[in-house]
């Protein structure tokens, strides 16, 4: 790397991909072209100048080298090297190759590499941003499908779809303590579950003598649960049992197994709870297995997925259960109240919807839960039926996805990668091919064929003069001359003006070509189509230049710019992505220089890095320390549903 940054801070190692150079040095030597080019010359050497005098006509007026210039962009620009009519690349007068390099010396910084640099951070900053907004607006397009509920679950992680009162769900899912299982929430709500949770805290023997008059011997009991198999559950004979044992712990023997349990949730002593049948405290044992009671403050905003959405589980103060969910828990019938079992299984459905659920435990969720936040009072967005409104998808699919990439992302070629010979080096190669082909064939002999007849010679012969001089002299008329093209040349005729000559001939060379592409139609095709394909290629960059905001002319040298780009050579390599940085360094890189090797060998220096590391073959490397602000969260507004507002944000039928 250090190698490559000497050569490149002095502006060496990088330069016109060398294939691509050749391949057009290939193509503006075919004699066709050369000879067109020739044409060209002649007439730019013999462009009009009005005499200020005598107001005389003493050459080839600007409008017809232009005429010449733009001849074919629409007829067969391949053949004489035009910039094709259906792209917009600047100067339209401009030879194709020259704006090709004209272009290329932009990107290149035009002798300063620093400014090479600046622009390709700037374009590698917007293929990779616009990218990350075209990926997302394509795929959130079809996110979740019909499983989409609201904006607020979406960003939720779908807290909310279980209770837009966050942070009393969270305060009731934190007193919880440690009696529900989040990786054992097939058994949620159930007898088995409890009953395993206080083997496991070793309070089996404390409610022995409850258990024995059920009919179930404890010891017994602890030697079942520990030969259960990871799946296995207790009977439901058993657990039917249990249930009925847990209804008679109370008082002072169920305030011990809750603080053993850390639950941290109200409670009453049965003597006091005989006159509020409905009260959310606890007041058994088995009421550790009521949702209602679990969570007594957020109970009213619990909601389950149903098939026409979340719906409440409960539907009023006194714990009615949602009939919609009548018959979910009856594999649980024979054990539990009906009621109960179904908002049980209710319960555990919605939990399940919280991604990787099974890995967190109750109050490092509910202390999550208590910190989110959500779309409160932001209505419009509330609203949304779907995760992007169909707006934004055309937005960028239409106005910001141009790039040549999948769903139209930006390769960091479609901004620089002319240098480098993207899609050029194959157009040339195709190009060449043909012509050479045609040439063979003799199929353009009408437009060159080493003598004076043809029609891109005869142009040429004409503005050298070769055919005399159209000539006007206002006082002496007997000064006049005129162009004479002789018989059986194209255009053949007597002119009085260049004008009227060299429209002439373009008029004739236009029966040459139309004749040439009837005889070979997908030989000229072929050709047109690649000149059209390298054309495209540059008013791509162009495009997308203008888009990452890059003005060649504001460009600004900045040798820290080659520094940066060379500390990352490394990085580029081992991200190594389609014509991304390392593709287009290396294509770039002037391996007739020192700079250009070192260059190329940083690059595969850095992929052995990435391959050695792989097996354990250390390298050493320069370490990179970010640092990170410390100066505090920022501030920002709280969005938290109160329970009534939750209560009304949901749908009970």
């Amino acid at each position: 790397m250090l190698i490559a940054g000497e050569g490149l801070m002095q502006n060496t190692g990088i330069g016109l991909n060398t294939t691509l150079a050749s391949k057009i040095s290939t193509y503006t030597s075919f004699n066709v072209v050369s000879e067109y080019a020739s044409a060209i010359s002649a007439a730019e050497a013999n462009e009009e100048v009005i005499d200020p005098i005598t107001g005389s006509d003493q050459g080839v007026p600007a409008s017809s080298i232009n005429q010449i210039k733009t001849y074919t962009a629409s007829l067969f620009p391949s053949v004489n090297n035009t910039i094709p009519s259906s792209v917009s690349i600047g100067s339209t007068t401009n030879r194709f190759t020259a704006q090709l390099n004209t272009h290329s010396d932009n990107i290149l910084g035009n002798g300063d590499l620093s400014k090479f640099v600046v622009q390709m951070y700037t374009v590698l900053a917007y293929t990779v941003g616009s990218g990350s907004f075209i990926d997302a607006a394509t795929t959130t397009n079809s996110y979740l499908g019909p499983t989409f509920s609201n904006m607020d679950d979406l960003i939720t992680g779908s807290i909310t779809s279980i209770s837009c009162a966050t942070v009393e769900f969270g305060t009731d899912l934190i007193n919880t303590g440690i009696l529900i299982d989040l990786d054992k929430l097939t058994t949620y709500g159930t007898p088995h579950s409890l009953i395993v949770k206080l083997a496991t805290r070793g309070l089996l023997q404390y409610i022995g003598p409850e258990l024995i008059k059920q009919g179930i011997n404890p010891v017994s009991l602890l030697t079942r649960i520990n030969g259960l198999d990871v799946n296995e559950i207790l009977p439901s004979i058993i657990q039917k049992k249990c249930y009925e044992a847990f209804k008679t712990v109370t008082d002072d023997k169920l305030k011990d197994i809750m603080q053993a349990l850390r639950i941290n949730l109200p409670m009453v002593y049965r003597s006091k709870a005989i006159f509020d049948a409905n009260t959310t405290a606890m007041i058994s044992l088995a009421d550790l297995l009521d949702t209602r009671k679990l969570f007594p403050t957020s109970f009213r905003t619990l909601t389950s997925p149903y098939k026409t959405g979340y719906k409440a589980i409960y539907l009023d103060n006194n714990g009615a259960v949602n009939g919609l969910f009548k018959n979910l828990g009856k594999d649980y019938y024979s054990i539990l109240p009906t009621g109960l079992a179904d908002a049980n299984v209710a319960m555990r459905r919605a939990l399940q919807q919280i991604k990787n659920v099974q890995n967190m435990s109750t109050d490092r969720l509910g202390a999550a839960i208590l910190q989110i936040q959500t779309n409160y009072g932001l209505n419009l967005i509330n609203s949304l039926d779907t995760p992007l409104p169909s707006s934004v998808y055309s937005y960028y699919t239409s106005s910001f996805a141009n790039g040549s990439g999948t769903n139209g992302r930006f390769y960091l070629s479609d901004g620089i990668g002319t240098p480098a010979g993207i899609t050029h080096n194959d157009a040339f190669a195709s190009l060449n091919s043909t012509l050479t082909t045609l040439i063979a064939n003799g199929a353009l002999d009408g437009l060159y064929d080493g003598t004076s007849n043809g029609a891109f010679t005869v142009l040429k012969d004409a503005l050298n003069g070769v055919y005399g001089i159209p000539y006007i002299d206002p006082s002496d008329p007997l000064m006049s001359t005129n162009l004479v093209i002789p018989s059986g040349k194209v255009g053949a005729g007597t002119y009085t003006t260049w004008a009227s000559a060299i429209t002439a001939i373009l008029n004739g060379t236009t029966t040459v070509i139309n004749n040439i592409k009837s005889a070979y139609p997908t030989e000229t095709a072929s050709a047109d189509a690649q000149i059209t394909a390298a054309a495209e290629q540059i008013e791509l960059e162009i495009n997308t230049l203008a888009d990452a905001s890059v003005v060649f002319a504001d460009t600004p040298s900045s040798k820290q710019s080659i520094m940066s780009m060379v500390q990352n050579l490394h990085t580029y390599a081992s991200q190594n992505e389609y014509r991304g940085p390392a593709e287009l360094l290396e294509k770039m890189a002037d391996t007739t220089t020192q700079a250009g090797q070192a260059l190329v060998g940083a690059l595969r220096e850095g992929r052995n890095i990435r391959a050695l590391n792989t097996i354990g073959v250390g390298m050493d490397n320069v370490p990179n320390t970010p640092t990170n602000p410390t100066d505090g969260t920022g501030e920002f507004e709280t969005a938290i549903y109160s329970v009534d507002e939750a209560i009304s944000n949901i749908s009970t039928n």
